[in-house]
């Protein structure tokens, strides 16, 4: 027998990984050293786009927009954009109208892949202008 689960349930296990990851990010300091490394850090000495997000997600959780837009830019960018698309999957997910719903554009997707590995080249590059995109 397969088990259904009601539509809600998928944005809430969302929201619940997400409210868990931030409640481990408080109790572990990143700050401090803990917690995982980055493996593509660690074996090339190169950010990945990733690199910088739990430093990130700690200040926003204390309010330090600064700190976090120093560790992450693109994750503290992008943030808004998904909490509007959770709200929209949410709202959906209840019967409610489809808020924020954008059509499925076929150049989305290139785009903001396109616009993640910028970020990435960028924030690797050596010079002092793309040396503030790193984490450190």
């Amino acid at each position: 027998m397969k088990l259904r689960l009601p539509p809600v349930a998928y944005p809430l296990a969302a929201a619940g990984l997400a409210l868990a990851a931030c409640v481990g990010d408080t109790l572990v300091d990143p700050y401090k050293g803990h917690g995982i490394p980055c493996p593509l850090h660690a074996l090339t000495g190169l950010w990945c786009p990733g690199c910088g997000s739990a430093r990130a997600i700690y200040s926003l959780i204390h309010l330090d927009w600064s700190a976090a837009i120093a560790r992450n830019p693109l994750l503290v960018v992008a943030l808004p954009y998904v909490l509007l698309r959770w709200v929209g999957w949410m709202s959906q997910s209840l019967g409610g109208p489809s808020l924020w719903a954008l059509p499925p554009k076929r150049w989305v997707a290139p785009a903001v892949g396109g616009l993640i590995v910028a970020f990435w080249v960028a924030r690797n590059l050596p010079w002092p202008g793309f040396r503030i995109l790193g984490p450190d």
